[in-house]
């Protein structure tokens, strides 16, 4: 369990330093919280996933309301939604963190990059506290250089947009996550066009082997024709579908690889 910090003093692991809020953390992560108690008393229960700082409801217990986190691509809060899907609580954050709150009140701490704000303005990154006022941690890192960074303050190489550092040691998503989202979403568009040109080929060679087809039938000619020609639009149109279904299912990979990617 982890007692949240009270202020900005250099004594932030002393207990006269820190609030009386812990965290318990389940048995068969020891990473992700599954609620936050005040002594003995369960203050909210969490309910994460299985991704590092996957956060999907928290349920306040005094006051009896369960919030649903919606997220960004950096796993930040951007809002809390009832149980209706209305959003009460949004979050807007400068690029380092400075984190401001809007609409109803809530004690949700998790909101920055998913981590947990202390209510000080710092961000408790496990190995240690982060400024983003200050926009650097306030310690050193404890794995030194290797968490391959030549500053020891430095927060994600000041690169917040495309990183971030759950752990307090070293950045996890990297820069490439975007262009590998590009070139993977160029890739399913190029399968695109690939799959409606072949659909399209074979709809021609369809409609030219109708006519070859139909000329036996003589006078009636036009009505093989147009028959034979309607059922190569109909399975033309079934390809171009089956495209559109490859396309989607494409493009949500991607964006699934990049979430991933963005999440280290």
């Amino acid at each position: 369990m982890r007692k949240k910090a009270a202020s900005l003093e250099p004594s932030l692991n002393t207990e006269q330093s820190r609030r009386h809020f812990q965290y318990a953390y389940g048995i068969n992560d020891g990473v992700n919280p599954v609620q936050e108690t005040s002594g003995a008393t369960v203050v909210a229960n969490i309910l994460g996933g299985l991704g590092i700082d996957e956060v999907f409801t928290r349920t306040d217990v005094g006051a009896g309301i369960t919030s649903s986190l919606l997220t960004d691509a950096l796993g930040s809060t951007i809002a809390l939604a009832d149980s209706a899907g209305t959003a009460q609580t949004e979050y807007t954050f400068e690029p380092f963190g400075k984190t401001t709150a809007t609409g109803v009140s809530n004690s949700n701490p998790f909101q920055y990059t998913g981590r947990e704000n202390d209510g000080t303005g710092l961000y408790y990154y496990r190995a240690r506290y982060y400024h983003p006022g200050l926009q650097r941690f306030l310690s050193e890192d404890p794995i030194g250089f290797a968490g391959r960074d030549y500053n020891l303050f430095a927060y994600v190489k000041n690169n917040p947009l495309l990183k971030k550092d759950p752990l307090g040691l070293e950045p996890c998503g990297d820069k490439d996550c975007l262009p590998k989202l590009f070139e993977c979403l160029a890739h399913a568009w190029g399968n695109e066009i690939k799959c409606m040109a072949l659909v399209a080929a074979g709809a021609a060679t369809c409609v030219a082997g109708a006519g070859l087809a139909c000329i036996a039938a003589g006078p009636g000619y036009a009505a093989c024709f147009a028959f034979f020609s309607a059922q190569c639009a109909a399975a033309a149109a079934v390809g171009f579908e089956l495209c559109a279904t490859y396309l989607l299912a494409e493009v949500i990979q991607c964006y699934r690889d990049y979430d991933a990617c963005m999440k280290g």
